[in-house]
C-alpha cells in the first residue's frame, strides 16, 4: 500500500479524506494541502531565517504555531484567535513580524488593497507573507462570485458556510495585487503527491528582493 505522509503531524497515513477541495484532508489534523505545502515553505526557508515572531490572519494558528518562539493569531469576529482585531487596520507596529500567514483571506476582506498595505507595514524587512488566494483561472480580473459562477459563501472556522466571499482572484490578478501593495511577490507551485499535494499555489511576497 502507498504511503501518504501528513508533515504537521509528521506521521504516515493510511489515506487522506476528502474536503471542500479534493481529496486532501489529514484524517488526523484535519489539514488540506495548502497547509501542509504553506508548512513545507516556511521550514525550508526557516533552515537560515530563525522565525521569532509569526502571525497567522484569519486562522487558529493549530498548524503553524510550533514555528515561531511567538505565534499571534488574527480575526475580525472569531472566537478561535487570541486577538479580535481588523486586517484593514491591524494592531501592531511597524516591522515586527518575520512570517506573516494570509491563507484564504483576502476574498473575505471588502478592502483586500488596504489590507495587505497593512500587512506589508507589520512584516519585517526581511520577512516573509505566505499568501493564498481562491482563483478563478490563472490569468484575467478579479470577479465577483456572481461573473465568476463561483459560490458567494465559504467555509468558516465554525464549521458553517456562512463566510461571504467578495471576489475571486487569478493568478495574475493577485500578484498584481501584492505588488501594488508595496512588496515583491512570487508564485510557487508544489508538488508533494504522498502530501496530497498537487500542483498547490503559494504566494510569497517580501519587501526584498530575496524569493
Amino acid at each position: 500500500m502507498k504511503k501518504h505522509y501528513c508533515n504537521i503531524c509528521n506521521v504516515e497515513i493510511p489515506a487522506f479524506d476528502t474536503s471542500a477541495e479534493g481529496v486532501d484532508r489529514c484524517p488526523i489534523c484535519r489539514s488540506v494541502a495548502r497547509h501542509r505545502a504553506v508548512l513545507k515553505l516556511i521550514q525550508d526557508w526557516s533552515c537560515e531565517n530563525p522565525i521569532h515572531f509569526m502571525l497567522e490572519i484569519g486562522g487558529d494558528g493549530a498548524f503553524f504555531k510550533e514555528q515561531a518562539d511567538q505565534f499571534y493569531t488574527l480575526d475580525s469576529s472569531s472566537s478561535y484567535v487570541n486577538i479580535q482585531g481588523n486586517i484593514e487596520n491591524i494592531c501592531f507596529c511597524a516591522n515586527v513580524f518575520d512570517v506573516i500567514l494570509c491563507l484564504d483571506v483576502l476574498e473575505h476582506v471588502e478592502n483586500d488593497y488596504a489590507a495587505l498595505v497593512e500587512t506589508a507595514r507589520i512584516l519585517a524587512p526581511t520577512g516573509k507573507l505566505f499568501l493564498t488566494a481562491s482563483c478563478w483561472d490563472k490569468r484575467g480580473p478579479t470577479k465577483k462570485p456572481a461573473d465568476a459562477q463561483l459560490p458567494e459563501f465559504h467555509l468558516s472556522m465554525s464549521g458553517k458556510w456562512d463566510c461571504l466571499c467578495y471576489r475571486y482572484y487569478t493568478e495574475e490578478s493577485i500578484l498584481k495585487l501584492v505588488t501594488d501593495a508595496g512588496l515583491n511577490c512570487h508564485m510557487h507551485t508544489l508538488n508533494y503527491p504522498n502530501m496530497a499535494i498537487n500542483n498547490v499555489n503559494i504566494f510569497v511576497a517580501s519587501k526584498d528582493n530575496l524569493h
